[in-house]
């Protein structure tokens, strides 16, 4: 006797109307596959309402369901409210996305962490002094984190403390403090030119 076909969904379940859920189901598919064309056709369900579900397609292959819960299965479970639900399959999804695989070596070498308090403008937000930093394109700067936002007496009116945390790794040899030094040297000088940024404090740990 053959055993059904067994296959991961993503289920979405929502107290809304038919239309928040759909709202809902087509962000994800733009989101994680914005080149898929997603479909819903009106189509009868199990323990979805009838005039009521359809049937979710990408691309034109049926890949789930949507739509309000049957009265039936609301009674059965007690739920007071109208529910909106949906599955669709999750490999269809992921295949609209066109993610490929990719490795790479783990590190030989250590990385080098540095955290630098820059005083900005009130109004910039972290988005852009990001892109800042980034558009130097140092190939040793392997990440770019926030850390926290400090205002406090010491920050001047109309100004706030971002602290960042910048990693650095060298592809053939550790990286000496100096020139990590020198790299966050030019960093602070960029953020100065583009930002009128100033550093506050500045500590690290290798």
């Amino acid at each position: 006797r053959s055993l059904p076909n067994e296959y991961v969904c993503l289920g979405m379940v929502a107290q809304s109307d038919l239309r928040g859920l759909r709202g809902a189901l087509e962000a994800v598919v733009a989101r994680v596959a914005p080149t898929a064309a997603l479909e819903i056709v009106p189509a009868a369900a199990p323990g979805l309402a009838e005039g009521a579900s359809g049937q979710v397609r990408i691309d034109g292959r049926a890949v789930g369901q949507i739509g309000l819960i049957s009265p039936q299965a609301q009674d059965y479970y007690g739920l007071e409210k109208p529910v909106a639900a949906a599955a669709i399959r999750f490999d269809a999804l992921l295949a609209g996305a066109g993610v490929k695989r990719r490795f790479r070596p783990l590190p030989r070498f250590p990385a080098v962490r540095r955290d630098l308090s820059i005083v900005v403008d009130e109004a910039l937000t972290w988005r852009e002094l990001e892109e800042v930093i980034r558009a130097e394109e140092v190939p040793e700067l392997q990440a770019v984190k926030y850390v926290t936002t400090y205002r406090g007496r010491q920050i001047p009116r109309g100004k706030k403390c971002l602290t960042v945390s910048l990693t650095y790794r060298g592809a053939d040899r550790t990286l000496r403090h100096d020139e990590v030094g020198a790299l966050v040297e030019r960093v602070v000088k960029r953020l100065g030119e583009r930002l009128g940024a100033r550093l506050r404090a500045q500590d690290g740990q290798g």
